[in-house]
């Protein structure tokens, strides 16, 4: 598999570049052409959300330095940011019930009456809880993986957008050493 395609500025920050003014010239161009010149927005439930909404102005001023900052990114930057938010969230809950495990423990420990029938019941009620829990998150995650996979397929991401842009100059547009070299005028 061969190294995936650098954007002009990189190749000519590098100043180490084989490649002719007209290829750099077309790589530029059709880099221009996957642009569509409206700013990269935020949308309604990512700015409800305090995390994800931080992530966002955190990794637009990023996308801005880089010249990235456009609206074709939108989709899986808010999807990001909204994740992101539900990682620290998930953290939490798990904190919160590392918590919980730990006191039910000191009151098991300490509770000389309690039933073991009462405590299996308990207990399976949360396993039940917990198993539909991460049921729905697999299902979640593979609506996301679909989402993400059409992304790519539309060009919608950075490296896909960068896939997309010809590494060679149209050809149609014609070398003019191989123009006189054909030329027939004998």
């Amino acid at each position: 598999m061969g190294m995936p395609a650098k954007a002009v500025a990189v190749i000519e920050e590098e100043k180490k570049s084989h490649r002719t003014k007209a290829e750099k010239d077309a790589r530029r161009n059709a880099e221009n052409a996957l642009r569509t010149k409206k700013p990269l927005t935020e949308r309604a439930e990512v700015k409800e959300i305090e995390a994800a909404h931080k992530e966002f102005k955190r990794i637009k001023a990023l996308f801005k330095a880089v010249s990235k900052d456009d609206e074709l990114y939108a989709g899986s930057i808010n999807r990001y940011c909204l994740l992101y938010a539900e990682i620290k969230d998930m953290r939490k809950l798990y904190s919160t019930l590392e918590k919980l495990i730990e006191k039910i423990e000191e009151i098991v420990d300490n509770l000389e009456d309690i039933e073991v029938d009462e405590l299996m019941k308990i207990s399976k009620e949360l396993n039940s809880l917990t198993a539909k829990l991460l049921s729905i998150d697999g299902e979640i995650m593979k609506k996301r993986k679909m989402m993400g996979d059409i992304e790519k397929e539309n060009s919608m991401t950075v490296a896909s957008a960068l896939r997309t842009i010809p590494k060679e100059p149209d050809p149609s547009a014609g070398n003019p050493l191989i123009a006189a070299l054909l030329n027939d005028d004998d």
